[in-house]
């Protein structure tokens, strides 16, 4: 098991499982099979070992865990939302501060402590948004992610990535289940705003 503090915006390739809890701030996590939002008391436990992107706004400073998937039997089957309580922040905190010191007196007694209230967290309903499987609109969710106060019509997002106002919108609703705007507006509360997405018009998928 690895524990790290984190800062910025970075993608990440890993074989573990991972949990990202932010300190402050918002944070959001993007992997294959979705996007979340989470703030205060809230963690992430990433089951994708595909890889994942991470933005934040804010305090951007997080704990993030990694654990090797041998070492922990579990019942979850998917990425998951969890309530950080004060107990398990204080065992993540404690693992990363014995990293940082490279001292290792206190890890053999919190791990295993650690990995019991992973398993035992209370699940939360809140904070996914479910990401396409297309690659033009995972595209216009990731600009949405960066930039929620982006206010283009239909037509405008067509032209970025080849396609009719018509066609988009129902790839959009067909592929998450929301239109583009609910899907906005969902973004917008997260609290996400980076103005840095820029747009790649090599993609074909929509054509």
């Amino acid at each position: 098991m690895n524990t790290e503090k984190e800062t910025g915006k970075h993608g990440i390739l890993t074989s573990n499982y991972s949990l990202f809890s932010p300190l402050g701030g918002v944070l959001r996590v993007i992997t294959t099979h979705g996007s979340w939002t989470l703030g205060h008391h809230c963690g992430l436990l990433s089951l994708d070992r595909k890889g994942h992107e991470l933005y934040a706004s804010g305090e951007p400073l997080m704990n993030s865990v990694y654990i090797e998937p041998d070492v922990w039997s579990h019942h979850r089957t998917e990425c998951c939302v969890l309530m950080v309580t004060s107990l398990l922040s204080e065992l993540i905190l404690e693992m990363v501060k014995e990293r940082r010191q490279k001292k290792y007196l206190l890890s053999e007694l919190i791990v295993p402590l650690l990995l019991r209230g992973l398993l035992e967290a209370q699940e939360l309903q809140h904070g996914c948004l479910p990401l396409p499987e297309d690659r033009c609109l995972q595209k216009i969710c990731k600009a949405l992610m960066l930039t929620p106060s982006n206010n283009e019509s239909l037509e405008i997002w067509g032209d970025h990535i080849g396609t009719s106002d018509r066609t988009l919108s129902r790839l959009f609703i067909k592929e998450t289940g929301y239109t583009i705007w609910a899907m906005a507006t969902i973004v917008t509360a997260g609290g996400i705003d980076d103005p840095t997405c820029q747009w790649d018009a090599s993609c074909d998928d929509c054509r």
